[in-house]
């Protein structure tokens, strides 16, 4: 199951069952959450690889390369931090 909450208010903001954690159930579950409440100025998630490249790390480990929803974020104004815990 994949969930946004907003962080300030505990808040629910949109779920989705997949049998995986790829891309696409990831495109569904903004998609709700972007139609419902327009585009977060943060996201938080964990460390998977659709939030960040595993390929292309500088000497810190810092990914150089965006992955497909990175660029969705930047794109539309927004930006995604990464932590090794999911919040």
């Amino acid at each position: 199951m994949h969930i946004v909450i907003d962080k300030a208010s505990k808040i629910i903001l949109a779920g989705y069952f997949s049998e995986q954690e790829t891309t696409e159930s990831y495109y569904n579950i903004y998609k709700k959450d972007f139609k419902n409440y327009g585009l977060p100025k943060l996201n938080i998630s964990d460390n998977q690889n659709v939030f960040s490249s595993k390929n292309n790390r500088d000497h810190f480990g810092n990914s150089v390369s965006n992955t497909q929803l990175q660029f969705i974020f930047h794109s539309l104004g927004g930006n995604i931090k990464r932590r090794s815990v999911p919040q």
